[in-house]
């Protein structure tokens, strides 16, 4: 147990550090969108899509998956993780559940922002 938390946190420390190079190396100056972060949330969707693949039809093998798909791709998006979930329901039939987990995470997600930084300023 203490070796696959190891694992996770070195990844996942890894991942958080590229997730803010991306941000840092300004490759998309004055642009209204946030663009490294786009950029991050796709590589993202890319890598875990390879690796969650990779792993599981050619190594097999849990201490990488912790490394790599949880640590890695966690700490440098959890977005991927998020689009990796959808498209494993969908790819099992459970395309309306998928669409409920979207809209929830997604106009929940957005709801609970404006609410703590309203709860925030009240205590502020």
């Amino acid at each position: 147990m203490i070796k696959n938390i190891i694992l996770v946190a070195v990844g996942g420390g890894i991942g958080s550090v590229f997730r803010y190079l991306i941000g840092y190396s300004n490759i998309f100056p004055n642009t209204k969108m946030h663009l490294s972060t786009l950029a991050a949330n796709l590589i993202g969707c890319f890598v875990i899509g390879f690796l969650s693949t990779y792993f599981l039809n050619k190594i097999n093998h849990d201490h990488l998956s912790l490394l790599f798909i949880t640590g890695f791709c966690g700490g440098f998006t959890t977005f991927s993780s998020f689009a990796l979930e959808n498209q494993k329901m969908m790819q099992t039939n459970q395309s309306f559940d998928s669409f409920i987990y979207i809209i929830l995470s997604v106009v929940v997600g957005i709801a609970l922002v404006f609410a703590g930084q309203k709860l925030a300023q009240m205590l502020a």
